[in-house]
């Protein structure tokens, strides 16, 4: 049996057959349960019959489906064999429970019993938790669904946002099911830690994202009946009423089943074409290809054709995307056509300012309007042209191009910037109408687009000369390629017919659908029904209750626990002693000395190498018992003060500090100042050190939550600064016991600056450094700042988030500018840690958590996120009673003593055997040097010291040219990008903080406080936003400049060696270079737009409400761009003055190794020295050998 669904014939399988049959011939209306196997779904079910018909268990508790219908009580089991057997009378309900259990040798249960709202043709059923790791469960309730009409899914009150959940209801969605969402247990909410209208508003958000559509919600919990949330009664009333109406629902269902039953056949062959899909892979393999490179055959094909003309080819593929761009730019926007207007106006003979003085005024309002417009339209110029140029420019293989320095310089040229004479030399000269603005625009785009045209087709010149050599060698290696891709024509082919074979039968299933498409008359239907009266009849029971019961026997055995893993092994240690002896036995030769006290200061420095961990997290997120779990014991204190929580460093002792010493670092006078002013201005107020003591803080009006801590804040510092100012500047060592109590006393912890324990354990020894710090908090620009400089400088960042706890937006946000971070680093460094998970219920309640922090890690930006579930708690017990560590924590420690800190080292172990390799082609080089004859000596000679001075003349040229080119186009980039972002994030918050849960009161008065207060926080909160993201550009920025920096010094250096092979610059640290931006003081007449409230009413139906949006955005928006313009302009000027001096640097290193090269030349032209080089390039040789074979033996 086939379906014809269109043009196109779909082959059944039996089971759609089946399925098919049963949509055809089912006479009843089927309202299925199914969610979590552990959220009271059974519970509730047994709650809507009025009897304890299912057995209930937080485990699984039946394997197949187990249907309900209207009738005598009796039970009916369908065996797989395709038997029944029949129970009646006195039935053993113990049984019925096992076999609902064997999904094996029976396929479904019917249960029968006089249930008054079954008796109009419906019928309910229960299924297997979709969640179950038991794969026939999950089959089962698939299966299931397929001739259900509608769903009632019930999700624990924890795991609404499991993606497992989420998964499922979308697929159902898809489809076509209406869904009915419970979500149980709701008594474990806690209004304490987040409001049910909140938490209502989080799920629906969720189910939005996902695209989930279903008919409604209900909060129900068995527990405690009594509270307000609780919609149980609504729950039992609207599903008897939606039974009752069975027979109508039945048939109005038949077209939404068969629309279900098109779409379940598609995904099918999806799956059917993923099975050929792999069929295929493995047919390539066994040919020594992949299904990759079958995909890529036809475009390995097509690109031989296009290397045949690369010149050509390239040439249309710029021109027609700039011809695109160009197109489709519009540099005259709608806000840039009202500034043209504006100032178009200003030239009108009619244009006045004022009474008084108004020609001055008017000059000044054309100016100002003049500058403003042409800032703008620079502004667009950049981001609607110039970075597009240069960023498609950048696609162009430089280190293939013969003629780099020359297509850079006109890579920067295409850099296109107006004054505002390009804009007033088109001044009209008489007076002229509005549609005038338009003509002006266009006028000056095409002048501004024929230019960027211009610079940009010069630059593609200087490409397309220097690659015509490159070309000619691509493409004699793809036509070498492509002949050994030959024998995979008959795979290829295969794919191809593949491909359109489902593309037409899915085109067939999506027409079929279309046509019985009852365009959501179900669910009007269900809507109706739900919504009717019940009959009193209903509500009758009978006697057949009492004689359900079932046993408490234990059905299944405990989970077994999970064993530690064993400790993974380090990855290949080089031998350091080895390569040690074999340098000093050289020592007393004059060549290579100042190679060999490289490689020793190389050996030293690995030895000592430190590495430094960094914890972040919210307050109270556990980080503390992290720290002293890995530990081993109760070393870190706990802060009880999120805002005057200080930097712990954990590391090892030294000969100064012994082991269980503490010292502690006081602020300076200066950083104290720094402090005082910053959260002064959050309350808008100008406070020092000396004024803050007699300053009367409890006058302080503080409408806002931040406002509050903040004033409270000074207080201690107040207090603390009359009793304690001696300690200002100082440090003081203590031992670790008394640690705890300084840092539990608010009015001396507030004046801590950092504090260094000295503590040897596991961790320590290892070379590992732990740093604890404050994370970011919104009154404290200190602590960002100081979180942010962390995170630049470690070499893994653990986030720590609770178990209990979600993430806050401050959270959100900091995690999200540490996963723009982390992609600076050359390997992950971010990792997230989930403590607590002891607390879970079970572990599938843990599998349920760890999916959703994962959900919001990626919602925040962090793809692929690194998550370590473990119990601190447990953990540090086990090491206190001396006990080896187990599970999830030991698992996590062999990851970090194993896989990660071998990864902090291999930097230092790849730049060793790089330097010994460098050494080895030195030798080799002096060693032929050495052996030749005087003349060629002189000869060879003067060929390097030619070579060298001409590249050393083209470094001193370039200047760093290219480096500050690659740093002010990223600056550019991310400051652009900052600008734009800010003007979405303004509009997009002001609905968070100014609606009609915010703007309130029972007063005109109190409601214009309310908006005025409403409009405060949002600026106050867009302010700390703006200041994270400014610092998260910073460190971005800061990272770059070592990455590119790196990169320039590499390509001079393998530029060098193409002449001198033995050239080498020895691993330095990088000039530094660490911008710092200003704090933001962004900030807007909130007063003015309160002043003008005139009623509830009026703001939020009589569309002031977008008016004050609008307005207040724009001028808060211009206050964020004029602040993120003047630090990009820092940012360029601090970028210039680092590679000037950058430059300055390398190139008196340059002069000085190039000097030292001519100079071994002189020293070892004698023949005897020939012979002990080369045993010396032999020994060293013979060391990396032996090095190599080591690493193969660890893998």
């Amino acid at each position: 049996m086939s379906g014809m669904t269109g043009t196109t014939t779909v082959e059944w399988t039996e089971k759609e057959k089946q399925n098919w049959q049963a949509i055809e011939t089912k006479q009843s209306f089927r309202l299925a349960f199914s969610g979590h196997f552990s959220a009271g779904k059974s519970t509730l079910l047994n709650e809507l019959l009025g009897a304890p018909l299912l057995p209930t268990s937080p485990i699984p508790t039946s394997a197949n489906q187990v249907i309900i219908g209207q009738g005598d009580i009796r039970v009916v089991l369908e065996k797989a064999s395709g038997e029944e057997e029949n129970w009646q009378g006195a039935i053993d309900w113990d049984a019925v429970k096992r076999s609902g259990m064997d999904g094996t040798k029976i396929k479904r249960l019917r249960i029968y019993a006089p249930i008054p709202f079954l008796k109009h043709g419906s019928e309910l059923m229960d299924t297997p938790g979709v969640d179950s790791t038991d794969p026939t469960h999950q089959r089962v309730t698939l299966d299931a669904l397929y001739t259900t009409d509608a769903i009632v899914f019930v999700m624990d009150y924890n795991h609404v946002k499991a993606e497992t959940n989420l998964y499922f209801l979308k697929q159902l969605s898809t489809e076509g099911k209406p869904l009915f969402l419970v979500i149980n247990q709701i008594d474990k909410h806690e209004e304490g830690e987040l409001s049910f209208a909140a938490y209502r508003e989080s799920i629906e958000s969720t189910l939005k994202e996902w695209g989930i559509r279903y008919v409604t919600i209900y909060y129900t919990s068995m527990k405690k009946t009594g509270i307000p949330e609780n919609e149980l009664v609504r729950f039992k009333q609207e599903m008897k009423a939606l039974l009752l109406a069975g027979n109508r629902l039945a048939e109005a269902s038949k077209n939404r089943l068969k629309h279900s039953f098109y779409k379940s056949v598609q995904r099918r062959l999806q799956e059917e074409k993923d099975e050929a899909v792999h069929l295929l892979d493995e047919q390539a393999a066994a040919q020594g290809a992949s299904f990759e490179t079958l995909l890529s055959y036809q475009e390995e094909y097509e690109r031989l054709e296009r290397l045949k003309d690369a010149h050509q080819n390239r040439q249309s593929q710029f021109q027609g995307e700039w011809q695109s761009l160009f197109r489709q730019a519009t540099l005259f926007n709608a806000a840039l056509m009202e500034q043209t207007q504006q100032w178009l106006e200003t030239l009108q003979p009619n244009f006045r300012v004022g009474w008084f003085f108004s020609k001055k005024k008017t000059e000044e309002e054309r100016m100002r309007l003049l500058k403003q417009l042409t800032r703008a339209l620079d502004d667009q110029i950049q981001s609607q042209l110039v970075f597009h140029v240069k960023r498609s420019l950048q696609t162009i293989p430089v280190d293939r191009l013969a003629n780099k320095e020359a297509f850079l310089e006109a890579v920067e040229r295409t850099a296109f910037h107006i004054d505002e004479s390009f804009v007033s030399k088109h001044a009209p000269t008489e007076t002229v109408g509005r549609e005038y603005a338009y003509q002006f625009a266009k006028e000056r785009t095409d002048e501004i687009i024929r230019e960027v045209k211009k610079r940009a087709n010069a630059a593609l010149e200087k490409a397309q000369a220097g690659l015509r050599t490159a070309d000619q060698t691509a493409l004699e290696k793809g036509k070498a390629e492509l002949e050994q891709h030959q024998r995979l024509k008959p795979l290829v082919e295969k794919w191809v017919q593949l491909n359109q074979a489902y593309a037409n039968q899915v085109e067939s299933l999506e027409s079929a659908a279309k046509r019985v498409s009852d365009n959501g008359a179900f669910e009007q239907a269900l809507q109706e029904a739900r919504k009717q009266q019940l009959p009193e009849d209903e509500q009758q029971q009978t006697n057949w209750v009492k004689d359900i019961v079932f046993s408490d026997e234990a059905l299944f055995a405990a989970e077994e626990q999970e064993k530690p893993t064993e400790r993974l092994r380090f990855s290949h240690e080089p031998n350091k002693s080895a390569l040690r002896t074999l340098l000093r036995q050289y020592q007393a030769n004059i060549w290579g000395s100042e190679w060999r006290e490289r490689l020793e200061r190389r050996l030293k420095q690995m030895e000592e190498q430190q590495f430094t961990i960094s914890l972040f997290g919210a307050f109270s997120a556990g980080k503390s018992s992290f720290a002293n779990a890995l530990l081993g014991a109760d070393v870190l204190p706990t802060s009880p003060h999120p805002t005057t929580a200080t930097v712990t460093r954990v590391q090892q002792a030294t000969d100064s500090f012994s082991h269980g010493t503490v010292q502690i670092r006081y602020k300076g006078y200066q950083e104290l100042e720094q402090e005082i002013a910053s959260i002064g201005k959050l309350l808008s107020l100008t406070l020092t050190p000396e004024t803050l003591t007699s300053f009367k803080l409890a006058g302080v009006k503080t409408e806002t939550a931040a406002k509050k801590q903040a004033r409270a804040y000074l207080q201690t510092l107040a207090a603390s600064l009359k009793q304690r100012e001696m300690l200002l500047s100082t440090t003081t060592t203590v031992p670790l016991t008394e640690l705890s109590e300084l840092v539990a006393n608010e009015a001396h912890a507030c004046l801590i600056a950092d504090v260094c324990i000295y503590y040897d354990c596991l961790l320590t020894t290892q070379g590992l450094t732990l740093v604890d710090t404050p994370g970011v908090n919104s009154i404290h620009g200190r602590h960002t700042n100081v979180a942010y400089e962390q995170v630049r400088r470690s070499d893994a960042i653990f986030y720590v988030t609770y178990y209990n706890h979600s993430f806050s937006k401050t959270d959100a946000r900091f995690i999200e500018q540490l996963g723009k971070i982390n992609k600076q680093f050359t390997s992950n460094k971010l990792y997230f840690v989930l403590n607590a998970v002891d607390l879970a219920a079970n572990q599938s309640e843990q599998k349920g958590v760890e999916a959703y922090v994962l959900r919001s890690l990626q919602s925040a930006g962090v793809e692929n996120a690194a998550l370590y579930p473990i119990s601190s708690k447990i953990a540090l017990a086990e090491k206190r009673a001396g006990k080896p560590v187990t599970g999830l924590f030991a698992a996590f420690e062999n990851e970090l003593y194993g896989r990660m800190l071998q990864t902090f080292k291999q930097l230092n172990v790849d730049i060793l055997y790089e330097e010994v390799a460098a050494y080895n082609r030195y030798l080799q080089q002096m060693a032929t040097y050495a052996k030749a004859g005087a003349g060629s000596q002189k000869q060879h000679k003067d060929e390097i010291s030619e070579s060298l001075a001409q590249m050393y003349n083209a470094f001193c040229r370039e200047a760093g040219e290219p480096l500050k080119q690659r740093l002010q186009q990223e600056a550019s980039e991310l400051f652009l990008y900052l600008r734009e972002r800010m003007q979405y994030m303004l509009r997009d918050g002001f609905g968070e903080h100014v609606n009609v849960a915010t703007v309130q009161g029972t007063t005109k008065k109190a409601q214009r406080e309310s908006l005025a207060k409403a409009l405060r926080e949002w600026g106050e909160d867009s302010s700390s936003f703006l200041a994270q993201e400014a610092r998260a550009t910073a460190v971005r920025l800061t990272l770059s400049f070592k990455r590119h920096y790196r990169r320039w010094l590499k390509e001079w250096e393998q530029a060098i060696q193409q002449a001198y092979e033995a050239f080498y610059l020895e691993e330095q640290e990088t000039i530094p270079f660490a911008f710092q931006v200003e704090p933001p003081d962004i900030r807007f007449d909130t007063e003015r737009y309160a002043k003008n409230f005139q009623s509830l009413k009026s703001l939020f139906e009589g569309g002031e409400l977008d008016y004050v949006k609008e307005q207040a955005a724009a001028e808060l928006a211009a206050s964020a761009v004029a602040y993120v313009r003047d630090e990009e302009a820092r940012c360029k000027e601090a970028v210039i003055q680092a590679v000037q001096t950058a430059f300055m640097a390398e190139k008196d290193r340059m002069e000085s190794a190039i000097a030292l090269q001519l100079q071994r030349l002189e020293t070892v032209s004698s023949r005897e020295f020939a012979q002990q080089m080369e045993q010396e390039n032999t020994a060293l040789q013979n060391w990396l050998e032996q090095e190599t074979a080591n690493q193969k033996a660890q893998l």
